[in-house]
């Protein structure tokens, strides 16, 4: 049984799943690739026993409404279309 030592462990499924939506949408042709890490390491938590199956879908839900609330700010895009040149350019994607 996962045992919940506080919540870290919760905020660590959903700071993943914000991070690959994110990462997705700088690099899309990575984005499989970057979707596929963040279900192994979702599914890794199950696996320790820090986590049940239920929190990663709610971290994967709750991920995706922070985000889709980070993208629809005016704020957060100039800063994201700064963001997303530098990760292009440092994966020589430019």
């Amino acid at each position: 049984m996962p045992h919940h030592r506080d919540k870290r462990t919760k905020r660590a499924v959903n700071v993943v799943h914000i991070d690959a939506i994110i990462l997705a949408y700088m690099v899309p042709e990575k984005a499989s690739a970057i979707f596929d890490r963040a279900a192994r390491f979702a599914h890794d938590r199950v696996v320790a026993g820090v986590h049940y199956p239920t929190d990663i879908e709610a971290g994967r839900i709750s991920g995706s409404v922070i985000d889709n609330v980070l993208l629809h700010d005016p704020h957060f895009m100039a800063d994201f279309a700064t963001a997303r040149t530098e990760v292009r350019r440092a994966l020589g994607l430019q």
